[in-house]
């Protein structure tokens, strides 16, 4: 998301609204909203105040940066100050960043793909979003020991009902 229209649009999308419905939060109309995300408009604070009520990050649609991405910026100044005022080197700073930058890295991954899991989940049949929670559920559980995972052939029988349906 290079522009502030794009991440506009994510964040609408994130949060699950129509451009109309997202256009009303911030007090305009359908093709105000279009604008905005194509870049042939910029919304004034108004816009950015019922948008943010409703949950929109209006930090990550002006700058790009995410709240790990701040969180992750916020602790390479403090970890930076604190090392330096201790005597670190500057090797020792710098090796002490790349730890934090790769911490970020392997973050924003997990929240791409954690982003891309709901959107898949958002386009099932209110059933098939019954299977996938359940399934999410007593993965959770196996893997903290208090049950065992699905069958695989549970799996399959829903598969096999999904064929049916279709």
């Amino acid at each position: 998301m290079n522009t502030p229209g794009e991440r506009l649009k994510a964040e609408r999308k994130r949060l699950g609204y129509s451009q109309e419905a997202f256009g009303a939060l911030g007090g305009v109309k359908k093709l105000a909203q279009i604008k905005y995300e194509q870049g042939g408009r910029k919304p004034d604070a108004a816009y950015f105040e019922g948008i943010a009520a409703a949950g929109a990050d209006i930090a990550y649609i002006l700058t790009g940066q995410t709240p790990a991405l701040r969180q992750a910026l916020g602790d390479v100044q403090a970890s930076t100050q604190l090392a330096v005022s201790i005597g670190g080197t500057e090797s020792e700073v710098s090796a002490n960043q790349v730890a934090i930058f790769e911490q970020l890295r392997t973050t924003r991954e997990a929240n791409e793909a954690e982003h891309q899991l709901l959107k898949d989940y958002r386009c099932c049949s209110p059933e098939d979003q019954a299977v996938l929670r359940q399934m999410a559920s007593r993965f959770a559980a196996a893997k903290s020991n208090q049950i065992a995972p699905a069958q695989p052939a549970r799996v399959k029988g829903v598969a096999a009902a999904r064929q049916v349906k279709k």
